[in-house]
């Protein structure tokens, strides 16, 4: 992403995904996924499909989360929102989330080398990155229209799990078929490390082949919508 540049909406975004995809395989059935921004991306890709007609045997979303799901501050900047997201951490997950947290930050300054000339500018890049993102999908939530399909959300619970307050992290009261929330080991980018995301592919695997492998079940909850349930991995 270019400095200063303007993401389009997820719906454009969405639509020029698609194309590229049925340029090289025109009909499904599909498997569609994607990490953080991008498995909101896949949502509206997988709906977009299915209002063609097309079939979508799996849409998968690796923590993709709206930000009505997330807690407060998780978007804000400045100390009033450092501050705000403590307190949540605090009150929510308890001082064990605070010592992780603070523990993080000593452990990378301890390995910070000599300052970077680039690094003033990575940061300004990084932060218009997370606006855009924040921008794109405020407005994608509030024009989410229902999904009829089978979803599975790949959730992490690591240390930043708190900042998401809502089941299925916003989706699940827009899906309309099969859904599984899966909790996996490791924070936001940790979870796609090794270590966790073997977890991810072995039961994504089982779940496109269960005549071969057994997938975790877990009691059904009538919270999100009926066929919503939560599973985790280790």
């Amino acid at each position: 992403m270019r400095s200063g540049a303007s993401l389009p909406g997820l719906a454009e975004l969405a639509a020029s995904y698609m194309a590229v995809m049925q340029r090289y395989t025109p009909h499904g059935p599909y498997v569609i996924g994607g990490f953080s921004v991008g498995g909101a991306i896949a949502y509206e890709v997988s709906r977009q499909l299915t209002e063609q007609g097309e079939r979508v045997e799996q849409m998968v979303m690796i923590d993709t989360c709206l930000p009505g799901a997330l807690g407060p501050g998780t978007l804000g900047r400045g100390p009033q929102a450092w501050l705000t997201r403590q307190w949540h951490a605090l009150t929510q997950s308890g001082w064990r989330v605070l010592l992780a947290r603070g523990m993080r930050l000593v452990e990378a300054a301890r390995q910070a080398g000599p300052p970077d000339p680039g690094d003033s500018e990575r940061r300004r890049m990084h932060a218009h990155m997370m606006a855009e993102f924040a921008r794109v999908l405020s407005a994608f939530e509030q024009s989410l229209q229902p999904y009829h399909g089978a979803v599975v959300l790949y959730r992490s619970r690591g240390e930043d799990a708190y900042r998401s307050v809502a089941p299925g992290h916003g989706f699940a009261h827009m899906v309309r078929g099969p859904w599984a929330q899966v909790e996996i080991d490791g924070d936001h980018m940790g979870m796609m490390a090794p270590g966790h995301v073997e977890a991810i592919a072995a039961d994504l695997s089982a779940r496109l082949n269960p005549s071969s492998h057994a997938v975790a079940q877990a009691p059904a909850s009538t919270a999100a919508h009926p066929s919503f349930h939560q599973e985790a991995l280790t």
